[in-house]
Order: structure tokens, then C-alpha cells, then sequence
């Protein structure tokens, strides 16, 4: 597949054999075993337009796996989305989130960073928790523009507190 392009968020997808190689600001990383769908491009148009466009952030992926480091030809396991490089992540789309069997690489999910709970838990989006690893929120990808429209900076600047458990819970 050709690759894609987001010129303003200096952004190329290209599909290789063992994945899809991310390019941007002079640095490019391997997700490994992705598809360049089209479900894929959708919800990366629709994370820049709501101004989302960093696909690494400072410290994610780890050096190793960017060109040239030890880890670069395994790639990692998904694609994140923040609103610069120096911000942690507010979402990725993992192999967390396909639906099995791989081989149809259909994204049934999102997951969210569990910075975002409370803002997840109050929009009128069907979500659930990660039940393992990062314990994070999961979405479904036809959700993404309604809860992106109300991520103002203000909840994106705001301090994670792992103790606050005030989530009203409306599951999938």
C-alpha cells in the first residue's frame, strides 16, 4: 500500500511486511503486524482534527524502538495519539483492541489512558474498563469524534489522581 500522509501533523503511514512504520518530526518507529486500513486512516484523520497529532511522545515509544535502536525491526504493539510529543498519551490504538482473528484486523476498541476516566465516565459514551495490564478504558472506535469534541485542554492539563474513584459507570 502507498503510504499516508498528514501534512500537518508532519505524519506518514507506510505499510511494510511486518507492520506500519510511523513517520514524523524526523523520527520513525515499526507497529508491528499492523494494516494500513481504511478504519486505521479514519481514526487517525479523526484524531488530527481534533488536534491530537503526536504519534511518540517523549519517553513512548523507548529509543530502542526507534530507527536505528536495538528494538526497531520488532516494533511495538500500537499507534498512540496526543496532542503534542512532550504530552502523555490520551489514546492508542492496540492490538489490545482487535477483534479476533487478527488476520481481519478489524479495531473493535480504543483504549484510553486512565488519565481520562472521569472524562470518559461523564461523556455519553458506552465504555470498560481494561481488565488487565495498564487498566486503562476501552471505546469503540464509531464513539472516537463525539468524546474527542469535548477533550478541551483543560481536562488533557489535568494531574492523574489514582485515587480518585468518583466514576459514575455506564458499561458496554
Amino acid at each position: 500500500m502507498n503510504p499516508h500522509q498528514w501534512p500537518d501533523a508532519n505524519l506518514t503511514l507506510t505499510e511494510t511486511a511486518n507492520g506500519i512504520l510511523v513517520q514524523q518530526d524526523g523520527r520513525v518507529y515499526r507497529s508491528g503486524k499492523w494494516k494500513l486500513t481504511e478504519q486505521i486512516i479514519e481514526i487517525v484523520d479523526t484524531a488530527i482534527e481534533y488536534g491530537l497529532t503526536a504519534q511518540w511522545q517523549d519517553g513512548h515509544p523507548g529509543s530502542a524502538f526507534f530507527e536505528g535502536g536495538s528494538k526497531f525491526d520488532k516494533g511495538i504493539h500500537h499507534i498512540s495519539f496526543a496532542p503534542s510529543h512532550s504530552h502523555k498519551w490520551v489514546f492508542v490504538m492496540g492490538h489490545e483492541g482487535v477483534k479476533k482473528p487478527w488476520n481481519d484486523q478489524f479495531l473493535d476498541k480504543l483504549t484510553f489512558n486512565k488519565k481520562y476516566r472521569n472524562f470518559v465516565a461523564q461523556s455519553d459514551v458506552s465504555w470498560e474498563w481494561e481488565i488487565h495490564s495498564g487498566k486503562n478504558l476501552f471505546v469503540f472506535p464509531d464513539n472516537l469524534s463525539t468524546l474527542l469534541s469535548g477533550l478541551t485542554p483543560e481536562v488533557i492539563s489535568e494531574k492523574f489522581n489514582p485515587l480518585s474513584r468518583t466514576v459514575s459507570v455506564t458499561l458496554l
